[in-house]
């Protein structure tokens, strides 16, 4: 494991936290991650494919991520005041449970609207649901990316990938594996074929 590796781990990671945290863009530093391996000299090859594939993935989810809560904001009547609030509320919730994120976010964008633009109980409480509702959709679709790029890049870092081949031994028919070769360990299952095993006795 080189340095390369090291920091792509760690930077995955952060996308991963990043996709949670509001201001720390999560998936970019997950596609950065896998971007590194290319220049590893002890990770698999990583494919211009798989490369360009997930840039496109994580700048489509990139800018969801900063239209859509605006969007879903204003259209259940809500204002900037709410947006901040469902922030401050998120950050106030990190130190309890994800539900205490959840409902800090919503308390947040509630008290935004009701506190800061004076709106009524039931008007802040529409402005809430719709800040969360985009918050939560753009969460998910962005842990979504994260992962699998997080996955990716211990893919790649590991070398953990099932092959296929044929075996030249006589009696083999086939063989399927999944192997870990940096860690020197594999699970082989094998298929003999008894035609094949009594052509190789006869011989």
């Amino acid at each position: 494991m080189d340095a390369y590796i090291i920091i792509a781990i760690i930077l995955a990671v952060v996308g991963i936290i990043g996709s949670v945290v509001p201001g720390l863009a999560g998936p970019p530093f997950s596609w950065i991650a896998l971007l590194l391996l290319r220049f590893s000299d002890k990770a698999d090859p990583v494919s211009t494919t798989a490369l360009a594939v997930s840039a496109v993935a994580v700048v489509i989810v990139t800018v969801i991520d900063y239209i859509l809560p605006p969007k879903m904001t204003s259209r259940m009547g809500g204002h900037k005041a709410a947006s901040v609030g469902a922030t401050i509320g998120l950050f106030a919730g990190m130190f309890l449970t994800p539900i205490g994120m959840i409902g800090g976010s919503l308390i947040g964008a509630f008290l935004g609207e009701f506190l800061v633009e004076n709106r009524g109980v039931w008007a802040s409480f529409k402005a809430s649901i719709g800040t969360f509702l985009g918050f939560i959709i753009t969460t998910v679709l962005k842990l979504v990316v994260a992962g699998v790029l997080f996955f990716m890049v211990l893919k790649f870092s590991f070398g953990v990938f099932p092959q296929k081949t044929q075996l030249p031994y006589c009696g083999i028919k086939n063989y399927s594996y999944l192997c870990i070769p940096k860690r020197g360990t594999c699970w082989v299952r094998i298929t003999v074929s008894t035609q094949d095993s009594q052509s190789c006795n006869r011989s």
